[in-house]
């Protein structure tokens, strides 16, 4: 029901009447939008966001040490042992990620949360207790990646209904502290096992990462987030109809039964509050939400969508994700490699060179976020020369010699990943919609979570086949480049749609 028709609005008080309420609704047309979107509390989500994945992508990017103390603490420890664990945390990271996504959007995206970040912590607080690495890979492989891939999943599909004009500045800023946790938590976590054990330091790794449960809970669902605004705004209204203010800002009820305008002071104005027409407020507030009710149009289906297989343009981003992991996931892995075999450098020299990859990798995702948010050129363009550039980065990689080359070619190498993490999120939104964002990130998720896999193995076969390092890194560079390939042919396939739409 509209306001318009039966709100008994009148500036003189809620029990008297006034034909003429023309100002009233001049004021609830004008005051009745909901801000929600790229301002106030949406930063407070995307800061619990950040915080997230601070602690999430801090404890992958430490793995490689935990590794290390595994491989000593377990006898039954083995290469292989250590690559199941990672396997096991990246797949079921990636390969669920579309049911993820549909569970999480069925169940609801708090409750999800919930559940990721108490997995989370129960994987780390149960590795303790285990005595065998078999149950260390059920632990910190399946379960750590099971709960990171949840709590990613729902970051993809909220991050889009809290954030619009500012999306990509958004993303940009949430991926941006998987690189600043990698940064970091290597020293806490190395800290720990040199004065702890293995088992103390998962124990308190666990303990940090309850906090991820705190951030979960600011994390807010939009339709809660606008029922709260809402109500704010129903309070706002009736006061600003309803009620006046002297020359000192005190509140004071203009009509007939007060006719020296006293002042209501803070106890009459809890009584007045409570004694006065609660259908008013109610209709206010039902109003109020009808004309807001925009904002949950676009909100995530709650079922897998299928269609999109059938969509060229999503075709292209499904062999991209396919293609990503030949350059982009591994070639930090095989610097230091390269770094530490074929160049000499040693374990010092290495840690500066992982540390300036990280600052790299953080900075160089906000400064994407930012530049895409300010549209100076479309983002595939953008993510277009990235990926080329790091491209011919990777082709000069087995040409270093020293660490100052070393250092630069990281950089570039760098550039690539961190422009694809940060654009393709608000690429998907931009292409297909924030409502299919689940099944078009998911599905994208999942073939870069299979072919991370296989590719993986190829590139350690190709190493162990020419035992040279020329020929992996070759195939890395000829592999970004063609990611960007496939961003051409997008921006090819686009250019000619709207050139067809307009003849």
């Amino acid at each position: 029901m509209a306001a318009s028709d039966s709100l008994p609005m009148n500036s003189a008080g809620p029990s008297a009447g006034n034909d003429d309420n023309s100002e009233e609704q001049n004021l609830l047309k004008t005051k009745a939008e909901l801000k929600i979107r790229d301002e106030g509390y949406a930063w407070v989500v995307l800061g619990a966001m950040f915080s997230t994945n601070l602690i999430m992508f801090g404890y992958n990017r430490s793995f490689g040490i935990l590794a290390t103390a595994m491989l000593d603490a377990y006898p039954d420890s083995s290469g292989i042992t250590i690559s199941l664990i990672v396997g096991l945390l990246s797949g079921c990271r990636n390969l669920f990620a579309p049911v993820i996504g549909t569970m999480s959007n069925k169940f609801g995206l708090r409750r999800s949360l919930f559940f990721g970040s108490t997995l989370y912590f129960v994987a780390l607080v149960a590795s303790f207790f285990c005595t065998t690495m078999t149950q260390l890979g059920f632990t910190l492989g399946a379960m750590i990646g099971f709960s990171q891939g949840i709590i990613q999943c729902c970051q993809v599909i909220l991050v889009p209904q809290y954030f619009e004009k500012k999306l990509s500045l958004a993303n940009g800023i949430r991926v941006a502290s998987s690189p600043l946790g990698g940064l970091l938590f290597p020293f806490l976590i190395s800290f720990l096992i040199e004065f702890y054990s293995l088992r103390s330091t998962l124990l308190l790794f666990g303990a940090i990462s309850a906090h991820i449960f705190i951030f979960s809970l600011l994390m807010r669902p939009i339709k809660k987030q606008m029922k709260i605004k809402a109500i704010e705004k129903t309070d706002q209204i009736f006061k600003e109809i309803y009620y006046e203010k002297n020359n000192e800002g005190q509140l004071f009820i203009p009509n007939a039964n007060n006719a020296d305008n006293e002042v209501i002071n803070s106890t009459e104005w809890t009584r007045v509050k409570t004694t006065s027409d609660v259908n008013i407020k109610k209709l206010l507030f039902e109003e109020i939400t009808l004309k807001n009710g925009h904002l949950l149009k676009k909100r995530p289906q709650k079922k897998l969508e299928f269609k999109f297989f059938k969509n060229f343009h999503y075709i292209t981003y499904l062999l991209l994700a396919a293609s990503v992991p030949w350059g982009l996931n591994l070639v930090i892995y095989y610097m230091v490699i390269y770094a530490q075999t074929s160049v000499g450098l040693t374990s010092y020299e290495v840690s500066i060179m992982l540390g300036f990859e990280s600052v790299c990798d953080f900075i160089v995702r906000l400064f994407i976020g930012w530049f895409n948010n300010k549209n100076f050129i479309p983002k595939s363009y953008s993510l277009l020369i990235c990926l080329w550039i790091s491209a011919a980065g990777k082709f000069f990689v087995p040409f270093a010699t020293n660490l100052v080359t070393l250092i630069i070619l990281t950089f570039v190498c760098t550039v690539a990943g961190a422009s694809y993490v940060t654009s393709l999120t608000v690429m998907l939104v931009e292409d297909f919609g924030r409502e299919h964002i689940t099944t078009t990130w998911g599905f994208v998720r999942m073939t870069s979570g299979i072919f991370s896999f296989i590719n993986s193995l190829i590139i350690g076969y190709i190493l162990d086949w020419t035992g040279s390092f020329t020929v992996p890194f070759f195939v890395m560079g000829a592999g970004t480049f063609f990611c960007g390939s496939i961003i051409g042919i997008q921006i090819l396939v686009k250019k000619l749609s709207s050139s067809e739409d307009r003849t």
